[in-house]
């Protein structure tokens, strides 16, 4: 029967953890329509989780220090407690907001998410947190063979977690409709309280009565945990959970605003915990681990576009593509890779030389990542390629940080206390990164700087007595490494960069390494701001453009000086500041010959036709480069989730003047903060609906889904002109977010169009793709007739027109209920 005893924990666990990270995107998609897609919303569901989490290592810390029999008895009452909100709500928030807590309109909302989040989620949510450490202690009294070091089990819990993790957003998601979910879940936990029961009834059937003297002997000497140790449990839970959470937002914004991205770093956090505490055999881990080289490989040579295939025989045919493909892999990545392979056959053969290895590996990928814009600047690097190299790093030191809390574990006496300091070291990762950070710091400093640390904790590895030498000169260099960088990346955070040009000397080791290190220590820009809505700045730059004079035949110079907003790499617009006579001029995604002039044009003939003067409405303030479009008397009204933005493009203009200008010129234009959703649908129409709404939410990683639902445009329509149109920019470097719109206005028995525009050198004018919807389909036949056609430098043309949105029947509608981000990603695109 052991083997019994062992898979019913094992899978016990397993199934908890997989009810842990499946609640957590669910109940996040749930409240999305009652507050809307703002980041202090997301922020607050994680905190809360967290906290509960803690809560529940706390509890099963306490409950373990009772008689078996009692722990059994009130922890059975937990579960059942747990049952009553699930019985209830059903996760359903309605009644809620009916009865006892509606919804809050001008009021702090976070106060009121806390509540619906605990009375929806918070009881079953704990009862199922405190599983982990419980059920392995109870499994630690047990006559079980494996019982004495029972911390193999909580790779099994992370083992569910991670897949968890990479099943929801690719199976559950798009497979499911949000009640179904939440009726999987009642159920689900219905399996995981009866399978709780029985690892109880197993426990104390298999219960060790009768302890042999050695092991009396050896609980009376065991000493317990001391502060410092403790303190060091949760410092190496900081760094790993800190590092993964700085990680995920590097590559986001700064690398490639990728949807799903965020994935990859929690899974190698889930993957670190999984190698170090589980008894996986050598030529698994192996081969897991030289396969990563071998799947970066594939990945970069193309093989991402398999991911489409709807088919067998799809799949094939785009295997076999892909494979003729050319690998774009240099020379000195393929030496990287082999090198990666090499020292993994040699030295992962044992726990101990595993650990050995990623030690040995971490200041190498410490240093390539802090040098990477120096090596970008030489080589040709690519995003997929960066993304690699930062998840190596990410990888080596949740392996190191994690090898050390597996080394030091304490006996199965002391098991609840270690994984109480590892979950305080988790959530105070986590909160360092979304709550302290932001406060202190106008730019994410936190990475790499954080990684540093796991060189300064000076990790070690057992040798035999003549390497000792050998070991003492690695943990040197590593620790120096460590230190090194630690200074400069502090000088990038605190120290304004022109003056340590002027401190430093330009020769020696340390002029050289600031030289290695300058590309990486950007020049200020004009702002550097950070907040709760992520991290943004605003930058002078200058381009000469040379513009084709008919007259004389040649090209005139003529140099130009903007102001731009970026968020990360997403450029959320710009303005010619100098020469002053063209800084209404509207550019990069708004310019007058593309799409947006087109739109304008109509409008324009529309309020003439109408006798009044538009009304326009604009989700996202951005620079406010709309506002260059508006004349006297226009009503403009900009709904934006950052006040900061509002702060820098409406109500100064030492920076961006659309929204100035517009008002000098006699414009009405009003600024609301709050998400855009939202804000609509409590704005006020009495002095009019709207004739149009700009929607450009879309380009950045984090996808706003409930702006693009049934539900969405329900509003939006009941806010607009019979006549009225919506207008989105799909422009997205990894969605196709076209089927999803042309699903949805066939659907309702709307029209759309798209018109998709390309760069033109010379005209500030970047490739965009506009859609327009209207419910009246007669109401845009003026605008699909026209187009803009545009010459090429060889002396060609290409005409820019509205053509009809095309549909996919597989991808279905998206509403309050239903999304599948996954069926609209390019997989194959760079």
């Amino acid at each position: 029967m052991g083997w019994f005893l062992l898979g019913t924990f094992t899978f016990t666990l397993f199934q908890s953890a997989l009810l842990l990270f499946w609640v957590q995107p669910m109940v996040g998609k749930i409240l999305l329509p009652y507050l809307g897609g703002t980041p202090a919303v997301w922020n607050t569901c994680m905190v809360f989780f967290q906290a509960l989490l803690l809560g529940g290592y706390s509890y099963a810390h306490l409950l373990s220090r009772l008689p078996r029999r009692t722990q059994v008895r009130i922890h059975s009452i937990l579960l059942i407690a747990g049952l009553v909100p699930l019985a209830i709500l059903r996760f359903q928030i309605e009644p809620l907001t009916r009865s006892v807590l509606p919804t809050p309109t001008e009021s702090n909302p976070i106060p009121w998410l806390l509540a619906v989040l605990l009375l929806s989620a918070g009881l079953p949510f704990f009862a199922v947190s405190t599983t982990a450490p419980l059920l392995q202690r109870w499994f630690s009294g047990t006559n079980h063979s494996q019982a004495k070091d029972p911390y193999f089990l909580y790779a099994a819990s992370n083992l569910g977690s991670m897949l968890t993790l990479l099943c929801y957003p690719l199976v559950l998601e798009p497979g499911l409709t949000i009640g179904q979910q939440g009726l999987g879940w009642i159920i689900g936990y219905l399996v995981f309280v009866a399978l709780v029961f029985l690892c109880a009834r197993l426990a104390e059937k298999n219960l060790v009565e009768v302890q042999a003297e050695d092991e009396k002997a050896e609980i009376a000497g065991t000493v317990a945990p001391t502060f410092g140790t403790q303190l060091g449990w949760v410092a190496l839970a900081f760094i790993p959970s800190s590092l993964m959470i700085g990680t995920t937002t590097h590559l986001t914004t700064d690398i490639a605003p990728m949807p799903l991205l965020w994935i990859l770093p929690l899974a190698l956090y889930l993957l670190s915990f999984i190698l170090v505490f589980s008894q996986i055999p050598g030529w698994v881990y192996l081969t897991a681990l030289l396969g990563l080289p071998l799947l970066a490989c594939l990945a970069v040579s193309g093989f991402g576009d398999v991911f489409h295939a709807h088919s067998l025989v799809d799949l094939l045919q785009r295997l076999a593509k892909s494979a003729s493909v050319p690998a774009r892999l240099n020379v000195a990545e393929v030496v990287l890779f082999l090198g990666i392979s090499l020292g993994t056959v040699f030295l992962g053969r044992s726990p101990n030389r595993q650990h050995a290895l990623m030690i040995l590996l971490l200041p190498l990928f410490l240093v390539l990542v802090v040098c990477l814009p120096n090596i970008r600047e030489k080589m040709m690097v690519s995003e997929l390629e960066a993304i690699l190299l930062h998840l190596a790093l990410l990888f080596s030191v949740c392996m190191v940080c994690h090898g050390e809390l597996a080394k030091s574990r304490p006996t199965p006496r002391f098991l609840t206390g270690f994984y109480l300091a590892m979950s305080m070291g988790g959530v105070l990762g986590g909160l360092f990164n979304t709550v302290v950070a932001p406060l202190i710091f106008n730019r994410f400093v936190e990475y790499p700087l954080v990684a540093t640390l796991a060189c300064l904790i000076i990790p070690g590895f057992k040798v035999a007595t003549q390497w000792r030498p050998a070991l003492l000169a690695v943990q040197s260099v590593v620790f120096i490494t460590g230190m090194v960088l630690a200074a400069a990346l502090a000088v990038q955070a605190f120290i304004p960069l022109d003056r340590v040009r002027q401190s430093l000397p330009s020769g020696g080791l340390t002029g050289t390494l600031f030289r290695l290190l300058e590309p990486a220590l950007q020049s200020p820009p004009l702002v550097q701001e950070r907040n709760f809505f992520g991290a943004f700045r605003i930058e002078d730059i200058r381009y000469t453009h040379h513009y084709f004079e008919p007259l004389s035949g040649t090209f005139i110079p003529q140099p130009r000086r903007y102001h731009r907003m970026l968020h990360g790499t997403t450029n959320h617009g710009m303005q010619i500041i100098d020469p002053p006579e063209l800084r209404r001029d509207p550019i990069t995604y708004f310019q007058r010959s593309g799409a947006i002039g087109q739109i304008f044009q109509e409008l324009t003939k529309r309020s003439k036709e109408k006798n009044r003067p538009p009304r326009v409405a604009v989700l996202g303030v951005g620079t406010g480069t709309l506002a260059s479009y508006a004349e006297k008397d226009w009503s403009l009204t900009l709904f934006e989730i950052d006040p900061a933005m509002v702060r820098y493009a409406s109500q100064t203009d030492q920076y961006f003047t659309y929204l100035t200008d517009a008002r000098n010129r006699g414009a009405q234009v009003e600024v609301k903060l709050g998400d855009g959703r939202k804000g609509i649908e409590k704005h006020d129409t009495t002095e009019g609906k709207f004739d149009i709404l700009f929607m450009d939410a879309f380009a950045s990683d984090s996808v706003p889904v409930h702006l693009l639902t049934r539900e969405a445009f329900q509003v939006y329509f009941d806010k607009l002109e019979e006549d009225g149109m919506v207008v989105v920019n799909i422009a997205n470097r990894y969605l196709d977010f076209e089927p999803v719109l042309s699903n949805l206005a066939r659907s309702e028995n709307w029209r759309i169009l798209i018109q998709r525009g390309q760069v033109v050198p010379g005209q500030d004018k970047y490739g965009t793709s506009w859609v327009v919807i209207s419910r009246n389909g007669k109401a845009l036949d003026r605008l699909a007739g026209t187009s803009q056609p545009f010459e090429t430098n060889d002396n060609g043309e290409w005409v820019e027109s509205w053509q009809e949105g095309t549909p996919n029947p597989r991808l279905g509608v998206w509403t309050d209920n239903y999304s599948n981000i996954v069926k609209i990603l390019n997989w194959g695109k760079e």
